[in-house]
């Protein structure tokens, strides 16, 4: 007889006690939302699954999406969304006749004639010698290239190939320059298709799926001239007018160059983050150019985008004039009213080890350099009961400014585990 039965035998009220106990333990434990809680019927598409187990490190979740590519991680509610639109323009793609015949079109149209400039072209490459004279932005586009930022080619822009690839992008709504390596190379294919006269742009376009570029606090992204510069630039010019709008701002070149130069940006990071400070126009702007200009890897960059988009998102609503203010670990925004306010893209905020040690350390900066300011924390997802307590009694007040329909609010009501495996702005 095993010794938990001679105990059950010895002692049958305790045991029973003792059960009943763990039963009433386990019925109140907190239970971890897995990814379907979170996501619904987003939780899977006709080309992917996102897996149950969803970790983070108390300010992002960390996502694992089984795809028809791969297996692939992906860090932040905001940038999964984006993601999984993209998987599923991919998949509607894929769907139609259009999408299915697209390969072999493109193989045949490789070796037949080419229409360039309205002409039959039976000499390629005397062609574009002829005509480069000709085309009005050519010069700009490739004076606006900077060395290593440019995903685009002479060949690809004389013949189309780059600007039916934005075209096409525009009309799915996703970004035509993609880090997504499966949903860039399909973009590419098709502008190739469409530039070669196997089929026309218009039939991509005719392909109803759901954007990405919309994920936006401020409706930036969003805009019409955001995504009319997206259809008409070339990577080097948006790299361009970003540069100039830090320019305007009062950007030293040093920090305006290591923004423009970390791999983890794309085109179009660059420019909606620019346009989004452009909106705020607070002084010392160099202050969040630095910070961002250090992003260590492509999630930590897209966090420093949508914090940019919630800063631009409050500017009219904050009096003048704004200011940057170097806090440890955080850009924070000073309000001409004297309000210090710390926009902060985290999908919860849990009140662990790390957070504790980052919202003191700004609290001690706070009391040295602006101790009678009021204290506003801007949240993306909802901060824990544990941490709304605990930042209540450091004198900040909460506020949200939601994405929008990415996961569902569930209010987090345990700590989490400290982790420092995944720097994420603003708390590094």
């Amino acid at each position: 007889m095993s010794l938990a039965s001679r105990l059950r035998r010895a002692f049958p009220a305790a045991a029973a006690a003792v059960a009943s106990f763990l039963l009433v333990s386990v019925a109140h434990a907190e239970k971890e939302p897995s990814a379907r809680d979170l996501l619904g019927a987003r939780v899977e598409g006709s080309n992917y699954r996102v897996l149950p187990k969803v970790s983070g490190d108390g300010r992002n979740r960390v996502w694992t999406v089984e795809s028809r590519y791969g297996v692939f991680t992906v860090t932040g509610d905001a940038l999964l969304v984006t993601r999984l639109g993209e998987l599923d323009v991919l998949a509607r793609l894929e769907e139609t006749s259009f999408g299915a015949s697209m390969f072999e079109s493109l193989g045949r149209s490789v070796t037949a004639p080419l229409v360039f400039g309205g002409e039959l072209v039976t000499k390629p490459v005397d062609t574009v010698k002829g005509t480069i004279g000709g085309i009005g932005q050519m010069f700009d586009r490739m004076t606006a290239s900077e060395k290593g930022s440019s995903k685009e080619s002479l060949a690809g822009g004389l013949f189309g190939i780059d600007s039916a690839r934005r075209r096409i992008a525009a009309e799915l709504d996703v970004d035509p320059h993609t880090d997504f390596k499966p949903l860039a190379d399909r973009l590419t294919h098709l502008a190739q298709g469409s530039a070669l006269g196997s089929f026309s742009v218009g039939a991509a376009m005719k392909i109803a799926v759901p954007g990405t570029l919309a994920v936006s606090f401020s409706g930036i992204t969003a805009s019409k001239g955001v995504k009319d510069a997206l259809r008409e630039k070339t990577s080097g010019q948006l790299i361009r007018d970003a540069r100039a709008t830090l320019e305007a701002l009062g950007v030293s070149e040093e920090a305006a160059d290591r923004l423009m130069k970390n791999p983890h940006y794309t085109p179009t990071d660059l420019f909606v983050t620019t346009a989004a400070l452009q909106r705020l126009s607070a002084r010392g702007t160099d202050v969040f150019v630095e910070a961002a200009g250090g992003a260590p890897s492509r999630s930590s960059a897209f966090l420093y985008r949508l914090q940019a988009d919630m800063m631009a998102a409050r500017a009219k609503a904050l009096k003048g004039p704004l200011d940057f203010l170097p806090a440890p670990g955080i850009t924070l925004v000073k309000s001409g009213d004297g309000r210090i306010i710390a926009f902060v893209p985290a999908d919860e905020f849990l009140w662990n080890a790390e957070n504790a040690k980052a919202a003191d350390e700004v609290g001690r900066w706070l009391a040295q350099n602006e101790p009678s300011a009021t204290r506003i924390a801007v949240f993306a997802g909802p901060p824990g009961e544990r941490a709304r307590r605990e930042l209540a009694a450091r004198r900040w007040t909460i506020e949200r400014i939601a994405l929008g329909g990415v996961v569902q609010d569930r209010a987090a009501t345990v700590s989490a585990p400290a982790s420092s495996a995944v720097p994420l702005p603003p708390l590094r």
